[in-house]
């Protein structure tokens, strides 16, 4: 049997946990949106992606490696630099599924395998109000890449390409 994970998009919402409060993640959102600064607890480190024809694409992520972290995601920011994302770390390969509730920028979402494989992209839009879509992985992924909309488009990144991930 699969599991689907569904995270909120970059909030994640497992059956058994309770998601962070809409109250306290605005006012963590907010704060950190009004500042220009990744919010406390969020690790900031360097990632390369690697295309088939030996292209290298370095960006600055944010890594989403706990549910608190997953639950908050990039909700609230108002805007996402150029070369920079958030990289969600799941701890088992399942089709992943994101939504963007109180995410005020466009994002892409790109998932990986375990051995960090291209899955898919899904190109995401703001969500203020529900009902909020859902965009899932095309197959089961262990990584998501939260990036400017856009992105993957413009880099050509898809079948082929590849994420190392220093854990």
């Amino acid at each position: 049997m699969k599991k689907i994970i569904t995270a909120t998009a970059c909030l994640l919402l497992c059956a058994c946990q309770q998601p962070i409060t809409e109250t306290v993640t605005h006012d963590v959102g907010l704060a950190a949106s009004a500042a220009g600064s990744v919010p406390s607890g969020f690790l900031q480190k360097p990632l390369e992606l690697r295309g088939p024809a030996h292209e290298r694409l370095s960006l600055r992520v944010e890594v989403a490696d706990t549910s608190a972290r997953q639950e908050l995601g990039l909700m609230f920011r108002s805007k996402l630099e150029p070369d920079t994302g958030m990289l969600f770390i799941f701890t088992d390969e399942n089709v992943l599924n994101f939504w963007m509730k109180n995410t005020l920028v466009p994002l892409d979402v790109l998932f990986f395998t375990a051995a960090g494989e291209f899955v898919s992209v899904q190109t995401m839009k703001p969500c203020t109000q529900d009902p909020c879509p859902s965009y899932a992985s095309d197959k089961p992924a262990t990584y998501a890449l939260e990036v400017p909309a856009g992105y993957a488009k413009e880099h050509n990144v898809g079948e082929g390409w590849n994420i190392t991930v220093d854990q």
